[in-house]
């Protein structure tokens, strides 16, 4: 940044300053009448006193992730959707084409009880599944952390080895080379294969192609989206693959073809959204009123509110489903059949 983008950043922030001052100076003033709306200050990239994140420019960060203070992002590499990266006692490095799946957390620990510094070092073409946890750890190159798993202070994960979903890695642990370790405490299970390391490697170039058209999405402007819009609208369709599906329900784990759906199934789906519908639209009303309308309709509330007789009837009573809420018992095959009485 040169002289004059300093200079241009120093005034940006005395007026964001001052504004902020304005709002303190107006709240105090409305006393207990005070209706403060919360607006957040979310930034995707956040210094934290002198560290900055440092983040390649072909790396992909997505809306909605916090990369926070002494955090480095190589090249290729992509942090999702509800990511936390927080590098404030110690540092994170992320390599290159590495992916941090959706609401992964990644932190650090200043030191463990021996004093050793724990930052959290992630290599190159590391896939980190989805809501996975890594604190003060290591995780080399082409290795793979599944969905859930967490990994403790001073964990090492060796190259091309994999940790499973849901697995805890305790402190200290170490995961030799081509290994997958599961479980709570996560112990070896078994060698991989040729081609689940293959797969590794692979999952992280699917990541980083995706990345891609996902930076892609989020830099179009409105005019560009709404465009495509008309368009999708206007050349869609069904293939006879879809078409061959509509009606089938689906179930188990894994799932698997279970019935037809019946006509009354298929108009419960359908009246299910237009309920939905309707009570979005209830909530954005009331979302979308002010402070003077939302504090008349309280003063109302409290001066009008009472107890009718059909309310005052009804305490203790337990109402019957109304026959239109009441799914038909095929639904779920399982489910025993009431014998009559």
């Amino acid at each position: 940044m040169g002289t004059l983008g300093r200079a241009i950043y120093v005034v940006g922030s005395w007026i964001r300053g001052a504004g902020q001052a304005v709002d303190r100076a107006g709240c105090a003033l409305q006393g207990s009448h005070l209706f403060e709306e919360k607006v957040s200050r979310h930034r995707t990239l956040m210094n934290l006193f002198d560290k900055d994140p440092v983040v390649d420019k072909d790396a992909f960060v997505a809306p909605g992730a916090s990369v926070i203070g002494d955090v480095q992002v190589g090249r290729g590499s992509s942090i999702w959707y509800g990511c936390v990266l927080r590098g404030d006692v110690n540092s994170i490095s992320v390599g290159s084409g590495t992916n941090i799946q959706d609401n992964a957390l990644v932190h650090v620990a200043k030191s463990n009880i021996s004093g050793n510094v724990m930052p959290t070092t992630i290599g190159n073409n590391v896939t980190v599944g989805h809501g996975a946890v890594l604190h003060g750890c290591t995780v080399e190159d082409e290795a793979f952390v599944g969905m859930g798993a967490t990994l403790l202070d001073g964990a090492y994960v060796e190259k091309n080895a994999m940790v499973a979903a849901g697995a805890l890695v305790r402190q200290n642990t170490r995961i030799p080379f081509g290994e997958v370790w599961g479980g709570n405490p996560a112990k070896f299970m078994r060698k991989l294969t040729e081609e689940e390391i293959a797969f590794i490697s692979q999952s992280a170039t699917n990541y980083s192609n995706l990345a891609m058209v996902h930076a892609a999405e989020n830099a179009k402007g409105f005019e560009e989206i709404e465009l495509e819009k008309s368009l999708r609208k206007k050349f869609a369709r069904k293939d006879e693959e879809y078409d061959s599906m509509i009606g089938v329900v689906w179930g188990g784990n894994p799932a698997k073809f279970m019935r037809k759906l019946t006509e009354e199934e298929i108009a419960f789906i359908s009246q299910s959204a237009t309920n939905y519908s309707n009570l979005a639209m209830v909530h954005a009303a009331e979302n979308a009123k002010g402070f003077e309308e939302i504090e008349l309709e309280k003063s109302l509330r409290k001066k009008f509110a009472r107890k009718d007789e059909e309310y005052d009837s009804m305490i203790g009573v337990v109402r019957e489903t109304p026959e239109e809420l009441t799914l038909p018992d095929n639904i779920l095959p399982e489910k025993a059949q009431k014998s009559p009485a």
